[in-house]
């Protein structure tokens, strides 16, 4: 039970990370494009 619910947790902590890795790399391409035509 205890490896099962380990390695449920891995997955889901995996997951998780991944999808707030995408939304942190998808902010900070919008935010860096809006800027430089700001700027530019």
């Amino acid at each position: 039970m205890l490896r099962r619910g380990a390695l449920v947790a891995s997955r889901g902590y995996g997951t998780m990370y991944a999808v707030l890795a995408g939304v942190v790399t998808r902010v900070a391409v919008f935010y860096h494009g809006v800027h430089g035509r700001k700027v530019s």
